[in-house]
């Protein structure tokens, strides 16, 4: 019976022949990949703090002048209810990009030969 190892190592083999299959068959551009993970960089830090937007046209902009006072007021009270997710969210975030790259470097090593005891 295989042990735990096993299984995973014998997974990520799997997984790495069905990606390096996918990038022939796919005709993967490394470069592209590069650029989607640096706009995964710049977009994984989540947060509460936005510039507030208005709608288009002058009724948006009436708008957006009655309501930024408001919404400038309310935003430090719900801070408390907002940020532990978008804590979560960011600690996830990260965790993805770190576990990807790790897949794309084994990934790129050279597959090492299977022996079947």
């Amino acid at each position: 019976m295989p042990n735990d190892d096993d299984e995973i190592a014998a997974l990520f083999a799997e997984l790495r022949r069905s990606t390096e299959a996918s990038y022939v068959e796919r005709d993967i551009d490394e470069r592209a990949l590069a650029d989607a993970r640096d706009e995964a960089i710049r977009f994984w830090p989540v947060s509460a703090e936005r510039d507030f937007l208005s709608r288009p046209g002058r009724s948006g902009r009436v708008r957006g002048a009655l309501l930024v006072p408001v919404k400038k007021l309310l935003r430090p009270m719900m801070r408390w209810y907002v940020e532990p997710a978008l804590a979560d969210q960011r600690r996830f975030n990260a965790a993805v990009l770190r576990m990807l790259d790790e897949f794309a470097r084994e990934s790129r090593k050279p597959a090492k030969p299977e022996t079947r005891d």
